[in-house]
């Protein structure tokens, strides 16, 4: 390679200069290990805490399954992501089922 390869994308001259480049990058990766290590740490407290699971979770889990699949209407490509939107889901569904009774009987007693 020519030495103005070197010029052109800055690389140190000098062996103090090499030195320092490594110094820093030594520094780089190390801060970079920690943050990794600490954003692992939390996963896996996360993962625990899901694996312990509470028992209002699972209730809701259980139950949500069970309703969206007497209504049939959870088998879609929308999931919802949290049990605070799967609880309205329910609730939207019951209230759904409880309208459409009441027009089907309705329209029975009218005949």
């Amino acid at each position: 390679m020519s030495e103005d390869f070197y010029d052109d994308h800055l690389f140190p001259q000098s062996v103090e200069g090499a030195a320092q480049v490594v110094e820093e990058f030594d520094i780089f990766m190390k801060e970079e290990i920690d943050r990794l290590q600490a954003k692992a740490s939390r996963v896996e407290q996360q993962l625990k805490k899901a694996e312990r699971g509470s028992r209002d979770g699972q209730f809701t889990e259980y139950l949500y399954f069970s309703v969206t699949s007497v209504v049939g209407g959870a088998y879609g490509d929308i999931m919802p992501n949290s049990r605070t939107v799967r609880k309205v889901i329910i609730v939207q569904f019951l209230l759904s089922i409880s309208i459409v009774g009441f027009l089907v009987s309705s329209a029975a007693r009218s005949r």
